[in-house]
């Protein structure tokens, strides 16, 4: 099913309706990078609540112009997500954070550096919302309009890290029964709202740790140059060199785009591909070693148990 202008001006101008029901939308992204789906339900009058599960790189949008107003409270569940402000600089969410912005204190698309994201979004349309305020949170004081003045501000986007206060708000919203889902939804979205209206948010955000575009798209470039070169030896000092930049800001950089060190992501990311060569091909152990940079089984063996848990040879047979 085609989706509308407002629909791909929310989810990526590939986005398609898979499936629509009274008060769910779930919608599909697909492309050579991967996949993602988004389902979407309507909480009240100008508030949902979108499941993303995302295994692509990025989501872009042509125009926000219809939906500029649109302010949303984001938890990262698993994942990594990059957004660019509205100044050209980067900001990175990672597990158990939220981000608090409006759809114009971003940029028109989503990074995914990890090619996996899940998390969950409240959509707050004030368009709507404002002239139709459910009796409800009338009833249990949620100003709507305070909350709209807290975090809409010329700092378009507050990042709260990780904490106790936050996992227990936000982990009831991925384990709730069928049967109760609807007024569930709605009990859950009026906690969280009534908490960020309270929300002392001097002491709780973080000072956002901006980062710059060019400094950003060199290190993408490094990376992708690692994942094309797995097979090869390849050190920070030799990177740093090659691209031009300091060693040093070579791995900071790294560790904040990425979420982990050079060598650990390295690590895991060729563990991961030799994993898909045991499933799809009949190759020896030894030579799928030496595919991703491994020249000494014995020692690809041991990175491997590391990671999956089993040795090479158990992985293969238990697939």
């Amino acid at each position: 099913m085609k989706a509308t202008n407002i629909e791909k001006q929310y989810y990526g101008n590939q986005v398609i309706v898979s499936t629509k029901e009274e008060d769910c939308i779930i919608y599909k992204l697909e492309d050579e990078s991967g996949s993602a789906i988004l389902t979407r339900y309507e909480v009240f009058p100008g508030i949902a609540l979108v499941y993303n599960d995302v295994h692509k790189q990025d989501i872009s949008i042509d125009s926000k112009d219809d939906i500029y107003h649109i302010f949303e409270i984001n938890h990262c569940r698993e994942g990594r997500i990059e957004f660019e402000t509205a100044g050209g600089e980067y900001i990175y969410i990672k597990k158990g954070d939220i981000a608090v912005n409006t759809k114009d204190g971003v940029r028109n698309y989503s990074y995914f550096p990890l090619s996996h994201y899940h998390g969950v979004t409240i959509e707050i349309d004030f368009g709507v919302v404002e002239a139709e305020i459910p009796d409800v949170m009338k009833f249990i004081h949620i100003d709507l309009k305070k909350v709209k003045e807290k975090f809409v501000t010329n700092q378009h986007c507050y990042v709260f890290r990780e904490n106790d206060h936050f996992e227990h708000l936000f982990a009831e919203l991925y384990a709730i029964p069928e049967k109760i889902r609807k007024s569930y939804y709605q009990i859950k979205v009026m906690e969280i709202l009534l908490f960020m209206s309270v929300l002392d948010v001097k002491s709780e955000s973080v000072k956002n740790r901006y980062y710059n575009k060019k400094q950003v798209a060199i290190i993408k470039e490094i990376h992708n140059y690692m994942i094309k070169n797995i097979d090869k030896k390849l050190t920070i000092n030799q990177l740093s060199e090659q691209y031009e930049m300091s060693a040093t800001n070579v791995k900071k950089y790294f560790t904040e785009v990425y979420g982990n060190s050079i060598y650990a992501y390295l690590k895991e990311y060729r563990i991961q591909q030799a994993a898909k060569m045991l499933k799809s091909t009949t190759d020896d152990i030894a030579v799928i070693a030496g595919n991703v940079g491994y020249d000494n089984a014995s020692k690809f063996a041991s990175s491997f148990k590391s990671v999956m848990g089993i040795t090479p040879n158990e992985f293969r047979k238990s697939v």
